[in-house]
């Protein structure tokens, strides 16, 4: 399955707006919950939330984000903004990359200096 950074951000994003502090695969609008589900499993490998996934036969999944950890609060506040999002995506369009966990934080942080007018 290929990552959605989109789906990536309103993960982060939903995760961060619940009192409650969880949330189920179901629950993301729009979205397969299989794929929310994967990539609850992808963003906990990469430290950014703590969540749990289950594989059913047949390969259903479920998954439960529990919390961001900080690293997640640390790369959402860097593209949190609209304008800086779609920044990260058309910088790394223009170029021909796929984004990479590393690459849209870089970028994210290029773009905010480059709006606050700080040099590189």
């Amino acid at each position: 399955m290929k990552r959605d950074w989109d789906l990536v951000r309103i993960i982060l994003q939903t995760l961060e707006a619940r009192s409650d502090g969880y949330l189920n695969s179901v629950s993301v609008p729009d979205y397969d919950p299989g794929a929310v589900a994967y990539h609850f499993q992808i963003m906990n490998d990469a430290g950014l939330i703590e969540a749990t996934v289950q594989e059913f036969t047949g390969g259903t999944m479920f998954g439960m984000a529990i919390r961001l950890k900080w690293q997640g609060h640390e790369f959402l506040d860097s593209i949190r903004t609209d304008k800086v999002w779609d920044k990260v995506k058309q910088s790394a369009w223009e170029k021909g990359i796929d984004l990479t966990f590393d690459i849209a934080g870089k970028l994210a942080g290029k773009v905010m200096k480059e709006m606050l007018g700080l040099p590189d």
